[in-house]
């Protein structure tokens, strides 16, 4: 498939969420979820994003392939030893590249690593996954991401002082380490994502705090990955 079409019309989709919200009154949307959800159904409704007609491309709540941590200061994200007691955390919606799904179809439970899950202990099914994931890579040299999106909604309310640039530094930080990634058992670091953004909306009830917590200075200084979305 044609990925760079793909990943435009992924793009004109994410256009299209950002056109609809800054429309429509802060009440239309209540929770960031009814926001993610919206975009969604967008994403399902072009059918580009299905193979044959069986195979969504578009994943909402998609693992990452490695366990972590959410830090409350610097760097607000680590990846954690895939033997320690953490546990994964996950995208809030990925575009999957179907060529990857179709150079899978040649080994035994392919859906296994589409998904990235396996019923089984995570240590021991995961160097199974980096090694296809690695493979893939070194002979195609495309990502198994083709996109990875986060949302965040500050529509009224926040919690605690600093919580709205720690929640979007958190979100920042996942992504660059979904982009691309070692974990402890790997030589050579593992670019996973071709793209990666965080959507970061903000109502015009909540603008404040914009400049109140620094959120613009932040944005400008990760303009690369966040597109800050709001009524001003």
């Amino acid at each position: 498939m044609n990925i760079e079409l793909l990943i435009s019309e992924f793009e004109t989709a994410i256009k299209e969420i950002e056109k609809i919200y800054l429309e429509l009154p802060d009440e239309y949307f209540f929770t960031e979820k009814e926001l993610h959800s919206y975009f969604y159904h967008i994403c399902l409704s072009n059918s580009s994003f299905t193979i044959k007609s069986r195979l969504n491309l578009i994943h909402t709540e998609y693992p990452t392939p490695f366990k972590c941590s959410l830090e409350k200061t610097h760097p607000y994200f680590k990846i954690q030893n895939t033997n320690s007691e953490y546990i994964r955390s996950h995208i809030d919606l990925v575009l999957l590249n179907p060529n990857f799904i179709e150079w899978l179809s040649k080994f035994k439970n392919p859906y296994d690593y589409i998904r990235g899950l396996r019923n089984e202990l995570f240590s021991k099914y995961i160097k199974d996954f980096i090694s296809k994931y690695e493979q893939f890579y070194k002979e195609t040299k495309e990502n198994i991401l083709l996109y990875a999106l986060e949302f965040k909604y500050f529509r009224i309310g926040y919690e605690g002082a600093k919580y709205p640039i720690i929640s979007i530094a958190q979100d920042v930080e996942k992504l660059k380490n979904i982009k691309s990634f070692k974990l402890d058992f790997m030589k050579n670091e593992l670019p996973f994502s071709n793209k990666i953004l965080s959507l970061v909306f903000i109502g015009d009830k909540n603008k404040k705090i914009i400049k109140e917590y620094g959120i613009d200075k932040y944005c400008k200084e990760n303009t690369d990955v966040i597109r800050l979305i709001t009524k001003i």
